[in-house]
């Protein structure tokens, strides 16, 4: 078999996505890493481009370049220059009969050679008119990139924002679980470092037990009032089902916009079976509905498992 026919056909089928894994891998790791390699990638794209447009791949190799090649937009624009280039060259009567004769995997010659001779057979409009095409394309990707840059700008700036809201959060909860410690531990009458509240100044943790299932409604069910002395405020959220090593809280408003968020926490033996408790700062908590979305997280797989709706109410 030609090694130029072997070569063409390996990089035909990487990009139909015919290759295994292990195959696309080894192609990707000799073709990308090297200019004139990786220009062998691009000639065998036009190739497949051009056969598209000229119909000649059968109906399951079609499928494959619309769902497995045409994944960019610059692909996609790529193909209507090719589209604008052949329909020019119909036009004009030139139907590329040496292509159609030729062996696949030689077109690539012809092709080439036939664009080389686009200056002659094809009138100043039609180029123009690729031309127009083409320059649009590029105009299209800088913006879209330009766009792209900008939204991923933002959401590393919002996650920055938010890990050290949480991170603040997450040390304003565990310094109030110290000071309950240190008042537990402490003899009667003794001073509380760091001692909020009032009358003794011991801190309060205020404990409340959520139901899953509830629907939003003008009243919610769960009510959590919350004692003027309350430093923390313990959420024990009741499982339907125990069947995740660990379950991530996210806390939002009714209206959808996350406060609060905590890594995974294993669930635990409650009051009224199992769930999973969490703190938090009761400072945190305003006089508005909130939503509790619990995800059970499995390795990397994290899925929607339960959710609370709640009014906290202060005095």
């Amino acid at each position: 078999m030609d090694r130029d026919f072997a070569i063409d056909s390996r990089l035909r089928q990487y990009l139909l996505g015919e290759l295994p894994e292990r195959d696309r891998t080894d192609i990707e790791t000799q073709y990308f890493a090297d200019d004139d390699r990786f220009e062998q990638v691009l000639v065998a794209e036009d190739d497949l481009i051009d056969a598209y447009v000229a119909d000649e791949l059968d109906a399951a190799e079609r499928e494959r370049f619309e769902q497995t090649f045409l994944t960019s937009a610059a692909r996609n624009e790529r193909l209507a220059f090719a589209r604008t280039l052949h329909a020019a060259l119909a036009r004009e009567g030139q139907p590329l009969p040496a292509i159609e004769e030729a062996p696949r995997w030689r077109r690539r010659s012809l092709l080439g050679r036939q664009r080389t001779l686009v200056s002659v057979t094809v009138p100043r409009w039609a180029l123009a008119a690729a031309a127009a095409v083409l320059v649009l394309g590029v105009a299209s990707l800088l913006v879209e990139r330009g766009r792209l840059h900008d939204a991923i700008d933002r959401l590393q700036a919002d996650a920055g924002t938010l890990a050290q809201r949480n991170q603040q959060l997450q040390q304003d909860v565990d310094n109030e679980r110290r000071r309950a410690e240190s008042a537990r531990t402490q003899p009667p009458g003794a001073p509380v470092t760091g001692e909020t509240g009032r009358g003794s100044g011991t801190p309060v943790i205020a404990t409340f037990v959520l139901a899953p299932g509830l629907v939003r409604s003008s009243i919610p069910t769960n009510v959590v009032r919350i004692p003027p002395t309350a430093a923390l405020v313990r959420l024990e959220l009741d499982l339907e089902s125990d069947s995740h090593p660990g379950y991530r809280p996210v806390l939002s408003t009714a209206e959808g916009q996350e406060v609060w968020r905590q890594q995974p926490l294993p669930a635990r033996r409650t009051s009224s079976g199992r769930g999973v408790i969490l703190e938090l700062p009761a400072t945190l908590l305003m006089n508005r509905d909130y939503v509790l979305t619990l995800s059970g997280v499995t390795g990397n797989r994290s899925e929607e498992v339960e959710t609370y709706v709640f009014r906290a109410s202060r005095p």
